[in-house]
């Protein structure tokens, strides 16, 4: 997997990403996500944990449409290049092509399964976890 034409970045590296996605898009769907659904829904209230989770499980079925045309390219562009034959050869395309379906699965999860934990828990699971490998 290439980012630039010089970096090559073997795509199971993406899994850093998780803890660095979910760290990024909580204070988003705070900041945006919860003013914006109070006003489309006319609540004063914030969105129901119902409401939370059925909005992950969609985006997460969106995930898995956006890595299943991902990978429907990936393959033509290895068959186009001639690498289907070789598992360790190194396909010519940008790894933002495979970040897309992994922050559609962070937004998932955020909604999904943030409705059961506060903010002040997650940033204090970070913290901990940060201490912890430092």
């Amino acid at each position: 997997m290439m980012i630039i034409e010089n970096i090559e970045i073997p795509p199971a590296s993406l899994q850093c990403f998780i803890s660095f996605r979910i760290f990024v898009l909580v204070p988003v769907s705070n900041w945006i996500f919860a003013p914006l659904a109070k006003k489309i829904t006319d609540l004063k209230h914030d969105i129901m944990m119902l409401q939370r989770i059925g909005f992950g499980t969609f985006v997460s079925v969106l995930a898995m449409i956006v890595a299943t045309f991902i990978e429907i390219k990936r393959l033509k562009e290895s068959k186009d290049n001639g690498l289907v034959d070789f598992p360790n050869a190194t396909i010519p395309t940008s790894i933002f092509w495979l970040l897309q379906p992994c922050i559609l699965n962070g937004i998932s999860e955020i909604f999904s399964t943030r409705s059961s934990t506060s903010n002040n828990e997650a940033y204090e699971i970070w913290g901990k976890t940060r201490h912890l490998l430092h």
